[in-house]
């Protein structure tokens, strides 16, 4: 990802918006017709060029590092 890129979490899909959380942590809503794609809740989006759209590679990368710290959570290990 681009230093300069702002990026979002996508916490829940509402009918006219998609409902994100910013780097700081704070709750955002954007409209449906600046995002590219249908992004699904948990993905990562990126603002670039006034548009949004989801960041495949940074989407995988917090998948596997919500995975890793799931590991063993519920398990008897």
């Amino acid at each position: 990802m681009g230093e300069n890129l702002e990026v979002f979490i996508v916490d829940r899909i509402e009918e006219h918006s998609i409902v994100c959380e910013n780097s700081k942590g704070e709750i955002i809503s954007i409209c449906k017709n600046q995002v590219e794609g249908n992004p699904k809740e948990g993905e990562v989006l990126i603002k670039g060029h006034n548009k949004y759209h989801v960041d495949i590679e940074a989407t995988k990368q917090r998948k596997a590092e919500i995975e890793e710290l799931m590991k063993g959570m519920w398990a008897d290990e």
